[in-house]
């Protein structure tokens, strides 16, 4: 064979320039960017092949190796393709399957009770089976993707030993695609795929974290809660005697006289247990209340009930003295009065507070009877009152007295005392409740609201408008015993009809809302009469043993409420609510896999083109292939006889070049 012809078989093939990332990636495998004098093949240059300073090809060693003229490439097709790559395919349909299922799973199940899941596998199992269909697939497909990658590598282009092992292992586990990403760093594709090995790691926790469990009260959808509200009041018995005849504004005005009024024995009695012990029998529940899991929820309903306030009137308190006259060995001794200004009520004298002037040990001495610490006294028209004029619904005013302490403890004089008055009124109004309760425990959940009393109720029976006005003016709604009769005489009135106001901006729309209540006439008079001057003694007492006067009033009026609720009877149907576990699904960890899925996809996709584009053999990470397809017979005894001499033989430059019977990667240059 001729010299020129042997000559022409030590070109080099033609492959792509190496690009400036090539170059990165040279220097990066070894070690040093002037170590190697490299050169694409196919340029042209002076130089008519690399120097091989290692072990270089001599003209009779490469001319046994003849390319055929045109070498034979991978047959494109559709059907090639899948045949191919069939096991990738497949496990990119069983992720993508996996995940859709673990998707379309969650949806379901998301916001349902942990009850309605009856697989005898719990749900974390079963996410923890898709997420290994998810994880596995994924991970072998992205393996052979980078192992094929560097197949697609070396065919185009040169590059040192170290790389092809580098990439080889990085197709083999995280450890490797860890080492490949740092030699490499991230400068060229083939480390996207290592990226995603890397990630994938991170996959686990995402799908362990999707499910989490919350604990909610929820309704059964049972009707097994109940409690009473008053829809009316119609209570206490009276018995006519006589009609009566008095000269108002010189005309006749007509009286109801009963000798007889009996209050409800219920309501009496708790208003006498709001008086006396307040303290000691707090309300904890309504009456009747029926809650069978003890966590219920009832709509908002409105109630009759009786509200009271309270109001310092200490400004009104006046002082006198008065000589008392002789006491004991005491003579003439002097007495100090303490009462509120003005007339209070209708022939009702004001309470005062009546002792000797002096300390405590002094003046007790001169006290008859009972030695009251706190004295009452009781109206029942809002005129004679002075903080509550306006409650056209009253029910009863109480003005209180009470001394400073300091005199009880005897260091300073009586007439020295300050003493306080306080007015609390009782009156008739609506409530609106929306209770809960939880674990037994109860709110009811007072929603405020304002009301009013028909003009057209509780009105004189009188047709004259002026005689009704001055009836209106003179007697409000009080009742008095006459003497003259023995009886209790009344002006006959219309009931009393309270109306809610402006509720609907308040309240739900499954509220159960009654606008108009009515009370009669003699509920009104009977439970006047259960409050009246025989009621004050122990009324009187149950005060002295009150630290907080107003709680006192706020007790009486609700234990008065509820007994009205427990009267009347009318139920409020609830719904039963129990602790439900729920299961919540964080939908935002589910981006994870789905990126991950996206992007194994994508350099799939990026490995299969490139392959395809290049015809090149899909050889991937087969141990077959590399022992095929691997040095021909001179790289592979040079590279031995370097590493037995100790040489390192990783910065040797190899490529992919087509031979005789196939591909295979031949040693183009060694290290200096």
């Amino acid at each position: 064979m001729s010299e020129f012809a042997s000559t022409d078989r030590l070109i080099p093939r033609p492959v792509s320039p190496i690009t400036e990332d090539d170059h990165d990636i040279f220097r990066t495998f070894v070690n040093g960017s002037d170590e190697f004098t490299l050169q694409p093949l196919g340029s042209s240059s002076d130089v008519t092949s690399l120097s091989l300073r290692a072990c270089p090809y001599s003209v009779e060693e490469r001319d046994v190796e003849t390319l055929p003229g045109n070498p034979t490439r991978h047959v494109k097709g559709l059907r090639n393709l899948i045949l191919d790559w069939n096991l990738e395919l497949f496990a990119l349909i069983s992720s993508t399957v996996s995940l859709s299922s673990l998707i379309i799973l969650l949806a379901y199940q998301d916001n349902e009770p942990l009850s309605t899941w009856t697989v005898p596998l719990s749900l974390n199992t079963v996410v923890s089976i898709l997420s290994v269909i998810i994880k596995t697939p994924l991970a072998f497909t992205v393996g052979t993707c980078i192992g094929q990658g560097k197949w697609a590598w070396f065919s185009k282009r040169q590059g040192p030993l170290s790389a092809f092992v580098a990439i080889e292992e990085a197709g083999r586990g995280p450890l490797g695609s860890l080492t490949l990403m740092w030699k490499l760093g991230f400068r060229h594709w083939v480390c996207f795929g290592a990226g995603i090995t890397l990630a994938l790691l991170a996959i686990d926790p995402f799908l362990q974290g999707l499910v989490q469990y919350v604990g909610e009260m929820s309704q059964t959808g049972e009707i097994g809660a109940s409690m009473m509200r008053s829809r009316g009041l119609d209570v206490g018995e009276w018995y006519r005697k006589i009609q009566s005849t008095r000269r108002l504004d010189g005309q006749a005005v007509h009286f109801d006289c009963y000798g007889h009024m009996q209050p409800d024995i219920g309501l009496s009695l708790a208003t006498k247990i709001g008086f006396v012990n307040a303290s000691i029998l707090r309300p904890v529940h309504p009456p009747k209340l029926s809650c069978r899991t003890g966590n219920c929820t009832w709509p908002a309903f409105s109630t009759l009930g009786i509200c009271s306030s309270c109001q310092d009137i200490s400004y009104t308190v006046e002082k006198d003295f008065q000589p008392y006259g002789s006491c004991g060995s005491i003579h003439e001794h002097e007495m100090t009065n303490y009462s509120i200004r003005s007339s209070y009520g209708q022939g009702i004298s004001p309470p005062a507070l009546l002792r000797a002037s002096g300390y405590l040990n002094e003046s007790s001495k001169c006290v008859e009877g009972d030695d009251p610490k706190i004295y009452s006294r009781v109206i029942f028209q809002p005129n004679d009152t002075h903080s509550f004029r306006d409650w056209d619904t009253l029910l009863a005013s109480f003005a209180v007295l009470q001394a400073q302490e300091e005199y009880w403890s005897n260091k300073i004089k009586w007439n020295d005392t300050k003493v306080y008055a306080t007015e609390c009124a009782l009156r008739y109004c609506i409530q609106v409740y929306q209770p809960t309760m939880i674990n037994g425990n109860l709110d009811e959940g007072r929603i405020s609201v304002s009301f009013e009393r028909e003009p057209s109720s509780w009105q004189p029976k009188e047709t004259n408008s002026s005689i009704r006005a001055a009836i209106e003016k003179t007697f409000g709604n009080l009742f008095a015993w006459s003497n003259e009769t023995e009886c209790w005489m009344m002006i006959p009135r219309n009931d009393l009809r309270l109306r809610l106001l402006d509720y609907d901006d308040l309240l739900p729309p499954d509220s159960d809302i009654q606008l108009i209540f009515n009370i009669t006439h003699k509920s009104i008079t009977s439970m006047m009469r259960s409050l009246d001057f025989q009621a004050m003694e122990s009324i009187n007492r149950g005060l002295l043993n009150s630290r907080n006067i107003t709680a006192t009033f706020e007790n009486v009026a609700r234990l008065m409420s509820y007994q009205m609720r427990d009267t009347n009877g009318s139920p409020v149907q609830g719904k039963t609510e129990q602790w439900v576990i729920y299961i919540k699904v964080r939908w935002e960890l589910i981006s994870g896999p789905v990126l991950l899925l996206l992007a194994a996809t994508l350099f799939s996709a990026r490995v299969v083109m490139e392959s395809r584009g290049i015809e090149l053999e899909t050889s991937k990470s087969e141990p077959l292939e590399l022992l095929l397809y691997g040095f021909d017979a001179k790289s592979r005894d040079c590279l031995r006889a370097n590493r037995k001499a100790g040489k390192s033989i990783e910065g040797n430059i190899i490529q992919l070049e087509e031979a005789v019977e196939g591909p295979e990667l031949r040693l183009k240059e060694g290290p200096k």
